[in-house]
């Protein structure tokens, strides 16, 4: 193998041990949004935003997003530091969700 080829994949390795995060253990707080997209959840916050109440209320009907409900326990799955989302799963259950860092509490 050329060094090239060893440098990618030490660099392969070192990204997947930097990025693979164990889970954790926290709670909800209530009233923050949370989707199993990313970006199902991203369009929501974005009609939240702009206070378009009828574009997100058909979101919600639709049941692509919620809003979560104080003092569920959940784990942290994936966390997105730049973008400020999180994906969570309620104990007991196999649904994974989207939501922002401020709805989890550990």
């Amino acid at each position: 193998m050329k060094t090239n080829n060893y440098i990618a994949i030490a660099a392969v390795a070192i990204t997947a041990a930097a990025t693979a995060q164990p889970l954790s253990a926290a709670t909800t707080v209530g009233g923050y949004l949370a989707s199993p997209s990313k970006e199902l959840l991203e369009k929501a916050t974005s009609y939240a935003v702009a206070k378009d109440e009828a574009a997100l209320k058909k979101l919600m009907e639709g049941g692509m997003v919620i809003s979560l409900k104080a003092g569920i326990d959940i784990e942290i799955v994936e966390t997105k530091l730049f973008s400020g989302l999180v994906k969570i799963r309620p104990r007991g259950e196999t649904l994974e969700l989207w939501t922002v860092i401020e709805a989890v509490k550990q």
